[in-house]
């Protein structure tokens, strides 16, 4: 999906990384997760694991302990 085509709300990419992933396990690493994502991870039966970065950090060691 280029990216002028992404919604302007909510967690943007969550439409194509749905579609990507399908049913499998899926470790999400983004500065760009919210509610909407959350909701769609505790719907899912694969494994989920969605980690929010801060944009002004970048991955810490925290994130990457989880």
């Amino acid at each position: 999906m280029p990216l002028d085509e992404l919604p302007r709300t909510g967690t943007r990419k969550l439409a194509a990384v749905n579609r990507y992933v399908r049913d499998r396990p899926l470790a999400w690493v983004d500065d760009e997760l919210y509610d909407d994502a959350q909701l769609w991870a505790q719907a899912r039966r694969a494994p989920t694991l969605l980690i929010r970065t801060q944009p002004s950090v970048g991955l810490s060691r925290a994130d990457v302990s989880a």
